[in-house]
């Protein structure tokens, strides 16, 4: 199975872009899972991963992942401990990952599968180790309008400077990456605002990258049952079983103030420039000690507002308490074998 791990910001269109690849008949595509983040946790209550039982458990804890009940992003069947375990040659955390990816694409009898992970930047150097054949897309957006789209979700509600500060660390990332393996031909760029201007040359771009057979199906990603049913299950996909909205650019001039674009430029610019796009304010701000703790203490107001429960949908909530409940589990077993060494040390 060749892994095509999926590069971006979050709202910049990464799950509408899994889904048209997950069009084609011989691609997988699940819904993210978010593994290295929830392993991640788990590793800073696990032993190291030389030692057979902390390797399981930390499986354990993907499986438990991959099925939380009542939530968008789980999977309907998941891998058993012992076919993970099987196939592992040296137990590290990519690896853990990506089996659970090709068990996945194998049950669909599928040559490739779409991996959009948050954060995966992180991991890029140690999954090209293990994998060499793995594929990256870098999809960018503009910046302006993906504070656009995360003010609209209030669980992502935050200050823009916070937004564009984060979509900058991201993105400077990502072309970095991008500029690292570039030669080697197993990373391409794509822009979103491409997409919508020229949907099928650029799928068909990417069908070439990827070494598949363009196929019209992908076009049609919308009226596809995965698509559809994914569309129901929560706010922040209920757009994949729509036709591609070409209008869905350009949205910031409206819906953001001058002063708004222009903290984000003044932030941003740089990496505006280097995607390619145009910068329309004619000075920047001077952003200083004061006005930087101003906007932090906003940010941290609105983060604590709208991450409370009462303003996300039940399948956030959820998944929240699931993944708390992986934590605590973690947690309490690390406290019991630290008891016990207490225990033994003492006699």
């Amino acid at each position: 199975m060749i892994p095509v791990f999926i590069l971006s910001s979050e709202r910049s269109g990464s799950n509408l872009l899994r889904r048209i690849l997950g069009s084609h008949s011989s691609i997988s595509a699940p819904p993210p899972i978010n593994l290295f983040n929830t392993l991640s946790e788990s590793l800073l209550y696990s032993g190291p991963l030389n030692n057979k039982d902390n390797i399981k458990s930390l499986i354990n804890d993907a499986i438990k992942r991959s099925v939380i009940n009542g939530t968008h992003l789980s999977w309907e069947k998941s891998a058993t401990q012992d076919i993970i375990y099987s196939q592992l040659k040296n137990g590290s955390l990519p690896e853990i990952v990506y089996q659970f990816y090709k068990f996945y694409a194998d049950r669909e009898d599928n040559e490739l599968c779409i991996i959009k992970e948050n954060n995966l930047y992180h991991y890029v150097d140690e999954i090209v180790k293990l994998i060499p054949n793995a594929k990256f897309i870098f999809l960018a957006r503009d910046v302006r309008d993906v504070v656009c789209s995360n003010k609209k979700i209030k669980l992502r509600k935050r200050h823009v400077y916070a937004l564009a500060h984060q979509w900058r660390e991201e993105n400077v990332s990502y072309i970095k990456l991008y500029n690292k393996f570039s030669l080697d031909g197993n990373i391409e760029i794509v822009r979103y605002e491409d997409l919508l201007d020229d949907f099928c040359g650029e799928i068909k771009r990417l069908s070439n990258f990827l070494n598949i057979e363009f196929e019209e199906d992908m076009l049609d990603f919308y009226i596809q049952n995965e698509s559809n049913n994914e569309a129901k299950q929560t706010e922040f996909w209920k757009n994949l079983n729509k036709p591609l909205m070409n209008s869905n650019k350009g949205k910031f001039f409206n819906e953001l103030s001058k002063r708004e674009i222009r903290i984000i430029e003044t932030i941003t610019s740089d990496v505006l420039e280097i995607l390619g796009y145009p910068i329309f304010s004619k000075h920047f701000l001077k952003i200083g000690f004061l006005r930087r703790l101003k906007y932090h203490l906003l940010d941290n107001i609105y983060r604590k507002i709208f991450s409370r429960d009462a303003y996300v949908d039940r399948s956030i909530q959820n998944l929240r308490a699931g993944r708390k409940q992986i934590l605590k589990n973690r947690k309490d077993h690390q406290k019991a074998i630290l008891k016990e060494i207490k225990y033994f040390n003492e006699k």
